[in-house]
């Protein structure tokens, strides 16, 4: 599995964070916006109680300014970490494809 996602780790805006299987911390600074909303790690953590958590866990997160202004436009770091956040998703791709060949 690959996940997108924004992400806070205290770093600048745009700067993009890859982590894969047990380099994702099981809380990463995920605040939820309400009691309705599950977060990443919450859902990764029902996945490996129930059984289903994948093999594989790529997230390729990017580092947002303000949380709090969401909706809108793309902030320009924000845009500008797009295609690089795609073109490394396609790139993990191809190395699971390696490995299982």
């Amino acid at each position: 599995m690959i996940v997108f996602d924004a992400v806070d780790f205290g770093r600048p805006p745009g700067d993009m964070v890859i982590l894969r299987d047990d380099e994702i911390p099981a809380f990463f600074g995920q605040r939820p916006l309400s009691l309705h909303q599950t977060g990443f790690t919450d859902v990764l953590a029902a996945a490996e109680l129930t059984g289903c958590k994948p093999q594989s866990i790529t997230l390729i997160g990017v580092q947002y300014a303000n949380i709090d202004t969401w909706g809108g436009s793309l902030t320009p770091a924000i845009a500008a970490a797009l295609d690089p956040a795609i073109e490394a998703g396609r790139r993990e791709l191809n190395s699971w494809e390696e490995k299982a060949a």
